[in-house]
């Protein structure tokens, strides 16, 4: 597995961002412009990363540099985000496991509801049908 490094630019001004994203294909690396929120992820191999003009990280840094573009730069640490990553799925696995916790209460409850709905339905008969039979013997 190849070894990259990813930045995020968030540009502080439309301009800035404008500015950028149009000339951000320029590098020779994986771009993602995100338009809402004002930013632009670069991943580059490693090996590429040296400093020298052909080095996507410079190339952008340059860019900013020469159009005097404000933005916020932030390395993304991809062992970080692979923790975070692992977090999520473990939480998701959990949220998971608690709404088929939850699934299963609520269809117990559900039986025990129609259950006792059935015999109260049946004590109303027997009360309708004792009715029925005082009526009869009054008369």
């Amino acid at each position: 597995m190849k070894k990259t490094i990813s930045y995020l630019y968030s540009a502080n001004d439309k301009g800035s961002f404008m500015a950028l994203a149009k000339l951000v294909h320029e590098c020779n690396a994986t771009v993602t412009i995100n338009p809402k929120a004002m930013s632009i992820t670069v991943t580059a191999d490693e090996r590429q990363v040296d400093g020298s003009a052909a080095d996507p990280i410079h190339t952008i840094g340059k860019i900013i540099d020469d159009g005097s573009l404000d933005f916020r730069i932030t390395p993304i640490d991809m062992a970080t985000l692979q923790d975070a990553l692992d977090y999520a799925n473990g939480r998701n696995k959990e949220l998971e496991s608690q709404l088929k916790r939850s699934e299963d209460i609520k269809k117990h409850y559900g039986e025990l509801c129609q259950k006792e709905a059935n015999a109260n339905a049946r004590i109303r008969r027997q009360v309708a049908a004792i009715g029925t039979l005082v009526e009869a013997i009054c008369k």
